[in-house]
């Protein structure tokens, strides 16, 4: 997912239904890095976790975050 001047900002992992999201964090986190993208976002269709990954570990969400929510939390992260 890139942000509004196409900078890459998360990357999603999608696993099937049987397949806990999580597991994919650490394969997830070294592409998002790669891509200089600053958040996770792993999910299975059932359970989402979201992963600011220089905030700690991942945690599980409710539902997908907007386009606007994360682009306000990277300009809360570059203003820090």
């Amino acid at each position: 997912m890139k942000d509004s001047r196409t900078r890459p900002l998360a990357v999603i992992e999608a696993k099937r239904f049987s397949v806990d999201s999580y597991t994919a964090k650490e394969q997830t986190h070294n592409y998002a890095q790669a891509l200089g993208a600053p958040f996770v976002i792993l999910s299975n269709g059932q359970e989402h976790y979201f992963w600011d990954y220089a905030d700690g570990d991942a945690r599980p969400i409710l539902g997908m975050p907007s386009l606007a929510d994360l682009e306000r939390r990277a300009k809360h992260q570059d203003s820090s």
